[in-house]
C-alpha cells in the first residue's frame, strides 16, 4: 500500500499546476485534499453535480452554435445522460433536471440578456505561471466559462455560471465582516477572531473571480480595471437567473493570489511521511464536515489537529476490499 502511495506522490508532483478548485478544497480541509488529490479517491457523482455539469455543457454548446438555442430540452437530456447513467437520466430526478434546466435556460435567454457583448471566449483555458518551487514552475490552471467584449466601450466581462438550488443569501455568502478590517489584521500578523476567520473563509469563494480577472489580464494584456467579473447563478427552485457583479479590490486580489501561492508551496512540498493537519477544532466551519463524503467511511468525526495516517490507510484498504 505504501508503495502505491509513494507512486501517487510522484505522479502528483509531475502535474505542476493548481486550480482554484484544488486550492478551495485544501482551504476547507487539508485532509480532504489529501484524499481527493493525493490519493485520487473521487467522491461519487450526485444530482447536483450532474445538473451543474450538464447546464455548463449545454450553455457552452448553445453559445458555440446559436441555431441550437431552441433545442435546450434535447441538449439537456443528452448532457444529463452523458454525465450520469441511463437509470438516473430516466428517473424522477433526471426528468426534473431536464425540466428545471430548460426553464432556466429560457429565462437566461443569453442572446437577449447579454446583447451588446461579443463572445471573445467560451471555456477559455488559463495555464499561466503562478510561482516557482525548488526550481519548478507551478502554473495556475482554469477555464473561463465566458469571456465577452463590450461593443460600445473598451471593456471586457468574465462570466462564471453557477448552478444553485435556491437563490443566494448574498449577505451570508460574503461574510459579515468587511475585508479591509480582516486585511489589516492579516498584514500585521494579528490573530483573527472567529467572526473574522469565518468571514474570510466566506470571501475565499469569491477568490475565483479575482484570480480569473488577474490571469485574463495577464493572458491578453488587458488592464485590470477594464475587466468586469460576474457570477450568473442558475437557480432551480423556483427557476430563475440572478447576476452578481463582483467588486474586486486590489487588496483582496493581492491576498488571494499570494494565498494560492502559499497553498501551492505547501502541497508541492508535502512529504508522504508527514502527518497531515485537519481543520483545527476552534477554526472548523462545521458545514464542511457535514457535507463531506469522507466523513463516515474514512475520516473520524472529530477535527483533531492531525490524522493518524496508518488508521486512514487501513480504512481505505478495507473500503477497497
Amino acid at each position: 500500500m505504501l508503495n502505491e502511495i509513494v507512486q501517487k506522490n510522484i505522479e502528483y508532483r509531475k502535474k505542476q499546476h493548481i486550480s482554484f478548485s484544488e486550492y478551495y478544497i485544501y482551504k476547507q480541509c487539508p485532509f480532504r485534499w489529501y484524499l481527493q488529490y493525493y490519493l485520487d479517491i473521487k467522491e461519487p457523482s450526485n444530482e447536483f453535480l450532474v445538473f451543474g455539469s450538464s447546464m455548463h455543457e449545454a450553455i457552452e454548446e448553445i453559445l458555440k452554435d446559436s441555431s441550437k438555442k431552441d433545442k435546450t430540452t434535447e441538449i439537456l437530456k443528452e448532457k444529463i445522460k452523458k454525465n450520469s447513467n441511463p437509470a438516473m437520466a430516466n428517473s424522477f430526478f433526471g426528468k426534473n433536471m431536464v425540466k428545471d434546466g430548460a426553464q432556466i435556460l429560457k429565462i437566461l435567454d443569453f442572446y437577449k440578456r447579454f446583447r451588446g457583448i461579443d463572445i471573445a471566449g467560451i471555456e477559455d483555458d488559463i495555464y499561466l505561471p503562478l510561482t516557482e518551487i525548488d526550481g519548478i514552475t507551478i502554473f495556475f490552471k482554469g477555464f473561463i466559462d465566458f469571456l465577452g467584449q463590450y461593443q460600445e466601450e473598451d471593456k471586457y466581462i468574465v462570466l462564471d455560471w453557477k448552478s444553485a438550488l435556491k437563490q443566494w443569501n448574498l449577505e451570508k455568502k460574503v461574510g459579515e465582516i468587511a475585508f479591509p478590517i480582516i486585511y489589516e489584521k492579516l498584514q500585521s500578523n494579528s490573530e483573527l477572531s472567529r467572526g473574522e476567520f469565518e468571514s474570510l473563509r466566506a470571501k475565499i469563494f469569491f477568490g475565483q473571480t479575482a484570480l480569473y480577472q488577474h490571469f485574463v489580464s495577464e493572458k491578453y494584456g488587458i488592464e485590470l480595471e477594464k475587466i468586469d467579473v460576474e457570477y450568473c447563478t442558475l437557480i432551480r427552485q423556483p427557476a430563475d437567473v440572478k447576476e452578481y457583479r463582483i467588486n474586486i479590490t486590489p487588496e483582496f486580489r493581492e491576498w488571494i493570489l499570494e494565498d494560492v501561492k502559499k497553498v501551492a508551496t505547501e502541497i508541492y512540498t508535502f512529504k508522504e511521511n508527514s502527518f497531515l493537519p485537519k481543520v483545527k477544532l476552534e477554526r472548523n466551519l462545521k458545514k464542511y464536515c457535514d457535507y463531506c463524503f469522507f466523513k463516515k467511511d474514512i475520516c473520524n468525526d472529530s477535527c483533531e489537529q492531525v490524522i493518524n495516517k496508518e488508521e486512514v490507510l487501513e480504512k481505505i484498504k478495507q473500503k477497497a476490499e
